[in-house]
C-alpha cells in the first residue's frame, strides 16, 4: 500500500514537471519573439514548398518521407541578423514493419482479427489480403535566428539555428481485400474496405539548423533554396515522443522572398 502511494506521488510530480516545462517553453518562445520583434521591422515574407526524409528512424519504421509547404515571417532585429517565425504543414507517408502489431489497437488484436480467422476457417472459398496505409500530419511551429551573408550583389547565404514544436497526428488504415471464389462457374467476387484505427498524436520538441541560398531576381523578389537538419528531443513518455517515428530529419525547401 505504501509503495502505491509513493508511486502515485511520483507520477503526480512527473505530470506537474511536464506541465511546467511546457509552460516555460511557451513563455520563453513568446518572450523571445516579443522582445526580438518589438523594435524590429518586417523584412520579408517567405512562402515555400519542400521535401523531407527521416534519417534516424524508430519503432521499426523503414521509411518516412513528406511533402511540405508553409511560410516564414522574417523580422530584422540588428543589421543582418533576423528572427523568423515559421508556419506550415507536412504530410508524411510511413512504412513500418508489423505496423498493425506496433499500433496496439485493442479492438483489432482481441476481437476483429479473430473474427477474420474464424470466417476463413468456416468458408474455404474466402481469401483475404491484409495491408496498411500510414500517414502522419505535422504542423510545425518554429522560431529561428538568421544572419544574411552577402556573397555578391545578387547572391546571399543565410545560416540559421532555431527550435520549436511539431504538432503531429499519425493515422493508420488497415485495408482488407476479400475474394470469394465460385469454382462451379469459374468466377471470383472481390471487395475491399478500410478500417480506421484510433489516431496517435503529440507535440515533441525539436532543434534545427540549416543554410539558405538566396538569389535576387528583382529588387523586392528573391528566389531561395535551403537545406535544414532537425533533431527531435527524446522526452520518454511526454510530449508524444513515445509514438513519434523518427529522431532526425533532413528537409529541402524551395521558395521566394517577398522583400518589404
Amino acid at each position: 500500500m505504501k509503495r502505491g502511494i509513493v508511486n502515485g506521488k511520483n507520477k503526480k510530480g512527473s505530470n506537474r514537471l511536464i506541465i511546467n516545462l511546457r509552460f516555460v517553453i511557451i513563455l520563453f518562445s513568446f518572450w523571445i519573439f516579443y522582445f526580438g520583434t518589438a523594435t524590429a521591422q518586417l523584412k520579408s515574407i517567405e512562402p515555400y514548398f519542400g521535401y523531407s526524409t527521416a534519417l534516424n528512424k524508430r519503432l521499426d519504421v523503414t521509411k518516412a518521407i513528406a511533402y511540405n509547404g508553409g511560410a516564414r515571417i522574417k523580422f530584422q532585429i540588428y543589421n543582418d541578423a533576423s528572427l523568423r517565425l515559421h508556419f506550415g504543414y507536412k504530410l508524411f507517408s510511413i512504412d513500418q514493419t508489423n505496423a498493425i502489431e506496433q499500433w496496439k489497437w485493442k479492438f483489432w488484436d482481441e476481437r476483429y482479427s479473430k473474427t477474420i480467422q474464424s470466417n476463413l476457417n468456416a468458408f474455404k472459398e474466402l481469401s483475404v489480403e491484409i495491408g496498411t496505409i500510414q500517414k502522419m500530419d505535422v504542423i510545425p511551429v518554429l522560431l529561428d535566428f538568421t544572419y544574411d551573408y552577402n556573397v555578391s550583389d545578387n547572391f546571399t547565404l543565410v545560416p540559421s539555428i532555431g527550435g520549436g514544436v511539431y504538432f503531429y497526428t499519425r493515422r493508420l488504415y488497415i485495408t482488407e481485400s476479400w475474394t470469394k471464389s465460385f469454382d462451379d462457374i469459374n468466377y471470383d467476387f472481390s471487395y475491399s474496405y478500410r478500417n480506421f484505427t484510433p489516431d496517435k498524436s503529440g507535440n515533441p520538441i525539436l532543434l534545427f539548423g540549416g543554410m539558405q541560398m538566396n538569389y535576387k531576381l528583382f529588387e523586392y523578389f528573391h528566389l531561395q533554396c535551403e537545406v535544414n537538419y532537425s533533431h527531435i528531443f527524446s522526452t520518454a513518455d511526454s510530449f508524444g515522443y513515445k509514438e513519434f517515428p523518427f529522431n532526425d530529419e533532413l528537409t529541402f525547401n524551395f521558395g521566394i522572398n517577398i522583400i518589404y
